[in-house]
């Protein structure tokens, strides 16, 4: 991780805002830019945010891709950060082989290790779990409710990723958001459309379903 941080502090400056954007809790939406439903939530809780002075510097340094003028403007600019983290997300090299974790909870059946081409996967399985239950919906009253599914994934040296090492945390009672640049959740992103994912064993343990599998980097080391 700490040659990957290095490569990370090598990027520009628009490089690190967008992928500080999605940290920020955009993922969803940028994975799913055609859902009007939640590109709407995402904008009028932004609006909310931003609409407090206390978060005017964050607002206009690390958010200043974003345009809030409108939510045509917002999903514009939503559009113009995931060109920039589908490019970024291919430019960072591993220096050895990783064992990556993702876990998806969701009430409806999984297929799919993403929606979009972008995932986040971390190094860490207690933090994968931690995260990911953390943010289930508070009218969901029971983990029976849903299908918990999580990925277990090798990549071998010489893979092509991205890190964001920080994150963005939300003040809810005073509306203020919060930046620790300095905070590394060993969360990395893969980019799936220059990977090639094989299943390689599927198990279940106490409700929740186990994929183990490898992600093969089409690019290589062929890519500049």
């Amino acid at each position: 991780m700490d040659s990957l941080g290095k490569q990370y502090y090598e990027l520009s400056d628009t490089e690190k805002k967008a992928l500080f954007v999605y940290k920020s809790g955009m993922s969803e939406v940028l994975n799913d830019l055609d859902n009007e439903e939640l590109l709407r939530k995402k904008y009028d809780y932004y609006v909310k945010i931003f609409n407090n002075f206390k978060n005017y510097i964050i607002k206009m340094t690390y958010f200043n891709l974003i345009d809030m003028t409108t939510i045509d403007t917002f999903k514009r600019s939503l559009i113009y950060v995931k060109q920039i983290i589908d490019e970024v997300s291919t430019k960072l090299i591993t220096t050895h082989d990783l064992k990556l974790f993702r876990m998806i909870s969701s009430s409806s059946e999984i297929t799919d290790i993403s929606k979009g081409n972008i995932i986040s996967v971390t190094t860490s399985p207690g933090e994968v779990i931690k995260y990911e239950l953390g943010g289930i919906d508070a009218s969901i009253n029971k983990l029976d409710d849903l299908n918990l599914v999580i990925y277990e994934i090798e990549l071998p040296m010489g893979s092509h990723v991205c890190c964001v090492p920080g994150r963005f945390k939300y003040n809810d009672k005073e509306n203020i958001l919060d930046i620790s640049s300095r905070v590394n959740e060993e969360e990395l992103i893969l980019n799936k459309d220059i990977y090639d994912i094989d299943v390689i064993r599927e198990y279940d343990n106490d409700g929740i379903k186990y994929i183990k599998c490898n992600a093969i980097d089409r690019l290589g080391k062929i890519r500049k």
